[in-house]
């Protein structure tokens, strides 16, 4: 039976020192050693924005598929209905800014780019209102621009009826309901 080749001449973990390496010349250990030097630094991947944009434009289109279904379908608000309406604003607030995509009072679609929350009406005052009637769909969607908590929140007549939040870099918060 022949004995395995020796290994090859290099730095070996020091077995009387630890956290040093030793000197393998070849054929036997010298008195040299070293500190064990640090692995090297290896970068994370970020996530790509795109992903979290991606993310926006499906909500995006799921919202406007369903806006459209209500208002094709017979679900708003159409002749015979109740004339009673509603103030409805919708609040957002997080920790820089957001893109916002929104249903309107007359029903359609609007969206706005980086946004600084808490969002605020021409006036200065807190959220975005509108008046609706009753049975109308209200939505929106908040993505955050950064890293972070964001929520949003619908309010009817001041009264908060629903909120939504989400964490991480570009989540996403969407609230919605019907008048």
């Amino acid at each position: 039976m022949t004995a395995p080749p020796p290994n090859p001449a290099g730095w070996y973990p020091a077995m009387d020192t630890p956290g040093n390496e030793r000197w393998w010349d070849g054929n036997q250990w010298t008195p040299a050693t070293r500190p064990v030097p640090p692995a090297p630094f290896v970068p994370l991947d970020r996530p790509q924005r795109s992903t979290g944009r991606a993310w926006f434009i499906g909500l995006t289109i799921v919202g406007l598929v369903v806006v459209g279904v209500i208002l094709f379908s017979g679900g708003g608000s159409g002749t015979g209905g109740s004339a009673k309406t509603y103030s409805v604003t919708y609040q957002v607030d997080g920790a820089t800014s957001a893109d916002l995509t929104m249903t309107t009072a007359n029903g359609g679609t609007s969206q706005q780019q980086a946004v600084p929350l808490p969002i605020k009406n021409q006036g200065g005052g807190d959220g975005l209102s509108m008046t609706v009637r009753k049975g109308a769909f209200v939505y929106i969607a908040a993505q955050n621009n950064g890293s972070g908590t964001i929520t949003c929140h619908i309010l009817i007549d001041g009264v908060e009826v629903i909120t939504n939040s989400s964490s991480g870099e570009f989540a996403i918060a969407t609230c919605s309901g019907r008048v």
